[in-house]
C-alpha cells in the first residue's frame, strides 16, 4: 500500500523507515521469545566456535579480535550460545568504538569469554537495568546507533539458560576515566542447558 499510496518521496522514505524497523523489533522479539528452545545440547569446542565467529566478522571487514587459543569443550547447544555472542560483539561494536576484543578464560568450576570494547562504558547504576526487554540507553531510532534493546536481554537469558549469567564490567585507565566495557558471558564447566 505505501508504494502505491500518492506521497512527497521524504514521507515514503520515512514511513518505509518506520516499517523496516517494525520488521527488526518483531524478528528481534520472537527471537527473544524463542530462546534457545528446540536445539540439543553438544560438546563444542569453544576455542573452533570463538574463531568461527571472528572469521565472520573479519570477512565483513569488521575490526574483532581473538588471540587466545585454548581448547576448551562444553555441552553447549550451539547456536544459541551464538547468538548470546553475537548479540554481545554487536553491542560492542556499535557502542565501543567499532572495535571487539574477545578472551576466553577458565578457572575450575567456570568458563568466561570476555568481549571488551573501546567506548564509553555503561554507568554502574544502569548495568542490571540493561538486561531488561526492550530498555536502551541510547534513545534514538537511529538504526546505526542502537538496536531495539533485546540483544542483551536474549544473550543473559541464553546464558542462564545454560546455567550461566552475563555481566558488565567498565574498564578503567590509571586516572579512573572509563576506557571501555567488559562484558563477560560466564558458563559453568558442568553445564546443563535446561528445557
Amino acid at each position: 500500500e505505501l508504494e502505491l499510496a500518492e506521497m512527497p518521496e521524504a514521507t515514503r522514505s520515512a514511513l518505509g523507515g518506520d516499517i523496516d524497523e517494525m520488521g527488526r523489533m518483531i524478528d528481534e522479539y520472537l527471537d527473544f521469545a524463542r530462546g534457545d528452545a528446540g536445539e540439543s545440547p553438544e560438546p563444542v569446542d569453544l576455542d573452533a566456535l570463538l574463531a568461527d565467529i571472528v572469521s565472520d566478522y573479519e570477512r565483513s571487514k569488521r575490526n574483532v579480535r581473538y588471540d587466545d587459543h585454548e581448547t576448551i569443550t562444553l555441552m553447549i547447544r550451539p547456536q544459541a550460545i551464538r547468538r548470546a555472542l553475537t548479540n554481545l560483539i554487536d553491542n560492542a561494536l556499535r557502542y565501543g568504538g567499532n572495535t571487539a576484543v574477545l578472551a576466553l578464560e577458565q578457572s575450575a568450576t567456570f568458563v568466561r569469554i570476555k568481549i571488551t570494547d573501546a567506548g564509553k562504558g555503561i554507568a554502574e547504576v544502569e548495568h542490571e537495568n540493561v538486561f531488561k526487554p526492550f530498555t536502551r540507553i541510547e534513545p534514538s531510532r537511529n538504526n546505526e546507533t542502537g538496536g531495539v534493546g533485546l540483544g542483551l536481554s536474549i544473550a543473559r537469558a541464553i546464558a542462564q539458560h545454560h546455567g550461566g549469567d552475563v555481566t558488565l564490567e567498565n574498564q578503567r585507565d590509571a586516572t579512573g576515566a572509563i576506557q571501555g566495557l567488559e562484558v563477560t558471558l560466564r558458563l559453568p564447566k558442568a553445564v546443563q542447558p535446561s528445557a
